[in-house]
């Protein structure tokens, strides 16, 4: 009877362990990139707030948008927040990443500013500008150069991440900078002069929420969570703004009031403005797409546009 018991009790043990061991590990946190920028701000107020769970949604903040990207193509990230130009950049390269979610849309939060007493974009024929390399001051850069006609005299690009700006600002190592918020206020604080801004190319610069496709498909409930929180994150900025602003200012190093200047720069797409963005037979970000690939120099097909949006069906029905 006691060599009975024994074995009914490690066979009892081993059913236990057996059924432990047939259970699925919980997939690891989703990890997704941003850098400094107060479009993608609402993401650490959502996280804040509560509303990203955090054993799903790990955010992870770089310096630089370079960074960023590095870190999306080599697998450290899961999913980034990129602008609209480097999705079409990562696709062209064969990294097949697709939009999920529109943050903003820029008009007047990146721009180019300069050192007095120079005060025009026909200023800075010959001079010394920062540019943060393979990212979005590129292509501000050369379209900036191409709106001011300065395309046959144009100024001198010294590569500089976006960590240095301010830095080689004061050592007067450029004589501008293009440049974004929140160095951008802090610049023009320093005696700094606007020359050009996202207003003179409207429509060209978009955030977005990007994923690698494959992993969308395998977690689509990671990808409505992130719209949840965003959405909740959007709604309290839209209902308390003060207190949203007071929340999220000093991540950025700005006050209050210098965050909420740096909101009037921006459009956040509400759900109803990313549903007209993302879905239905004409979504908006193909022909956004189109128009920012011509200008890239590259012409996408109404196809290949499409094939940066992530399907509906690849994320349940959101």
């Amino acid at each position: 009877m006691l060599r009975s018991l024994r074995l009914t009790i490690a066979l009892s043990c081993l059913a236990l362990v057996c059924a432990a061991g047939c259970q699925s590990a919980p997939a690891p946190a989703m990890r997704l990139g941003t850098n400094v920028w107060p479009g993608y701000e609402p993401l650490f107020l959502a996280r804040s707030l509560g509303h990203l769970p955090k054993d799903e949604i790990k955010l992870v903040e770089y310096h630089s948008t370079s960074e960023v990207i590095r870190s999306f193509k080599n697998g450290t990230l899961e999913a980034a927040a990129l602008t609209l130009d480097e999705l079409i950049l990562l696709q062209q390269a064969g990294f097949d990443a697709v939009a999920f979610l529109v943050c903003d849309v820029s008009h007047g939060a990146d721009a180019i500013v300069a050192r007095a007493p120079l005060a025009a974009m026909s200023d800075l024929a010959g001079r010394r500008i920062g540019v943060e390399g393979a990212a979005l001051g590129s292509f501000v850069f050369s379209r900036a150069l191409e709106i001011a006609g300065l395309e046959a005299t144009p100024p001198v690009a010294v590569e500089v991440d976006v960590s240095r700006h301010e830095t080689a600002w004061d050592a007067g190592e450029v004589d501008a900078v293009v440049t974004f918020e929140p160095m951008l206020s802090r610049l023009v604080k320093r005696g700094g002069t606007v020359v050009f801004t996202s207003r003179d190319m409207p429509g060209e610069i978009v955030d977005v929420l990007v994923v690698s496709r494959a992993y969308a498909e395998a977690h689509p409930e990671r990808i409505m969570a992130i719209e949840k929180g965003w959405f909740g994150a959007l709604d309290m900025i839209d209902r308390t703004p003060t207190k949203a602003m007071e929340l999220m200012a000093p991540r950025q190093g700005l006050t209050a009031e210098q965050l909420r200047a740096g909101f009037d720069g921006l459009r956040l797409p509400d759900s109803v403005e990313n549903a007209a963005y993302l879905r239905g037979e004409a979504p908006w970000l193909v022909e956004i797409s189109r128009r920012l690939g011509k200008s890239m120099g590259t012409e996408l097909s109404p196809a290949l546009a499409s094939s940066l949006i992530l399907p509906r069906g690849d994320a349940g029905d959101r």
